[in-house]
């Protein structure tokens, strides 16, 4: 867990984050082109010709910034609309909802990372500008090698009022979650099987919630989340005998 805690003793603007490169097929797995990058934001932070938030919202759907379902990074790279960056270096706006705020997948090992966090948003950067430099064991780093995942406030959020404020005032502390990760081997394909076991879960978990729950609200919902675990149990079942 990264955690952060700020204060001040006097007005200021508080916006950290972190740059932390991840490549999960290793230190010398190159491109990371086949990891698959899913993130629960249905919104982004255009900008201007400096890469410079204009203040506005815009939605993800149908821009290579839709990664609510997942995608593999080498799919989006080149892209036209990511050419200005090279690649992704932009700030989505995450969502509010169950399960982590990201996760990324490499399948040439199996290994899933999960991240969540206390802040707003987080900046996808896939090392677009990372000049050739020798790493670990004689490996060469170079574009497209890692990606960050900067959890932050938005950028320039001072200069835009309907943006969250990264005001901190004089004797408040700040307490945040840059980022929660967790990281384990999942052989599942994240775009299919792990996916429905996940949601499963998640479902399984509220309905027992709802077990002692009373009044004539909860029921329609426990009747419609018991549909939706049924219709995923089915779902599992075909993408099992599928993989056979």
């Amino acid at each position: 867990s990264m955690d952060y805690l700020a204060s001040s003793d006097r007005d200021t603007v508080v916006n950290l984050t972190n740059h932390s490169y991840f490549n999960l097929a290793g230190q010398d797995g190159g491109v990371v082109g086949d990891h698959v990058l899913t993130v629960r934001a249905e919104q982004y932070t255009p900008t201007d010709s400096g890469n410079i938030p204009t203040g506005a919202l815009a939605p993800v759907e149908g821009t290579p910034l839709d990664l609510r379902r997942g995608a593999a990074l080498g799919d989006l790279l080149d892209d036209p609309f990511l050419t200005p960056t090279r690649g992704l270096d932009h700030n989505l706006v995450l969502s509010g909802g169950d399960g982590p705020a990201a996760s990324l997948y490499c399948p040439r090992t199996g290994i899933l990372l999960e991240m969540e966090t206390t802040l707003e948003g987080v900046q996808v950067y896939t090392a677009n500008f990372l000049g050739e430099r020798p790493g670990k064991g004689g490996a060469v780093y170079g574009p497209h090698h890692g990606v960050c995942l900067e959890t932050q406030h938005f950028p320039d959020a001072v200069n835009h009022a309907n943006f969250p404020s990264p005001l901190l005032r004089a004797g408040e502390t700040a307490p945040m979650t840059l980022a929660e990760l967790w990281a384990g081997r999942n052989t599942a394909d994240p775009l299919r099987g792990s996916w429905l076991d996940q949601w499963s879960a998640r479902i399984s978990r509220a309905l027992d919630g709802m077990t002692q729950a009373r009044g004539d609200e909860v029921l329609p919902r426990k009747r419609e989340l018991e549909e939706v675990l049924c219709g995923l149990t089915e779902m599992k079942k075909e993408w099992e005998q599928w993989q056979l």
